[in-house]
């Protein structure tokens, strides 16, 4: 049943928005997860192949777009991800090499630091991996132009990207 549970309340007080870092691994290195209620309660993923990306800030940014289809009776969830890093050094380039090459999982942990105790980091792609849409190396034209990488990431899943604790997080 799709009953409503819950009505919204603004909160009392400003937040800020922005991602601190993300954690990736290829989806396949996952080897458990449990989603109870939009909560990631469990999660493995094979030792060693778990990696935290820490560009500067503000330079990663999420997207989740709810799509409802009337005529069909469906509903899918969109998610994108756009991720900046400031420099074109070869472990950069690499980098971006195998993240275009795979299904990737992206962690998101959050910059405001909101309810991290009960688990404000988002899960994307826990199921089906996300992919990149384009990755795009460039050198800029003029002194102040970005000379690195912006890649973006895109991902379809039936369900909400999900919220994970830090203690649930997998060790990278």
């Amino acid at each position: 049943m799709c009953e409503l549970t819950a009505g919204y309340t603004k909160p009392p007080c400003a937040s800020t928005g922005g991602t601190k870092s993300v954690i990736v691994y290829n989806t396949e290195n996952q080897t458990a997860i449990t989603i109870a209620s939009n909560v990631v309660s469990a999660l493995t993923v094979t030792a060693g192949k778990a990696f935290r990306i820490t560009p500067d800030m503000a330079s990663i940014d999420f997207t989740e777009t709810v799509t409802r289809s009337r005529e069909n009776n469906s509903i899918f969830y969109a998610s994108t991800c756009a991720i900046t890093l400031k420099d074109d050094t070869q472990a950069t380039r690499d980098l971006v090499d195998l993240i275009s090459k795979g299904f990737i999982t992206i962690i998101q942990e959050k910059e405001n630091g909101k309810n991290l105790v009960a688990g404000n980091n988002l899960v994307y792609g826990s199921e089906n991996g996300m992919t990149v849409d384009t990755s795009a190396i460039t050198t800029g034209m003029n002194y102040e132009d970005l000379n690195g990488v912006v890649i973006s990431l895109v991902g379809k899943e039936s369900y909400i990207a999900p919220k994970i604790d830090n203690a649930t997080l997998p060790t990278v």
